[in-house]
């Protein structure tokens, strides 16, 4: 019984973690937002995609549009490791 009280304890803390990591991503994404203007907008979404990448551990991000009449995706931005 004690092993699994701390295997669930220890699985918990791992989750807190993980999501105290997210919350302060989307925290630093938007701290960065608030100062974006016309000259730096695509500077910004460069370095949110490599962010959240990196986040999970990807080796690429796309900010992906749908056009719904069409039917057709438009890839507005994408960022590679």
């Amino acid at each position: 019984l004690a092993f699994y009280v701390n295997k669930v304890y220890v699985q918990r803390l791992k989750e807190n973690a993980e999501q105290i990591n997210m919350q302060m991503l989307v925290s630093e994404i938007s701290h960065d937002f608030v100062s974006a203007n016309e000259q730096n907008f695509d500077d910004k979404v460069y370095r949110m995609l490599e962010r959240c990448g990196n986040f999970i551990k990807s080796d690429r991000a796309y900010i992906a549009l749908l056009e719904p009449g069409e039917g057709r995706i438009h890839y507005s931005s994408e960022w590679l490791a």
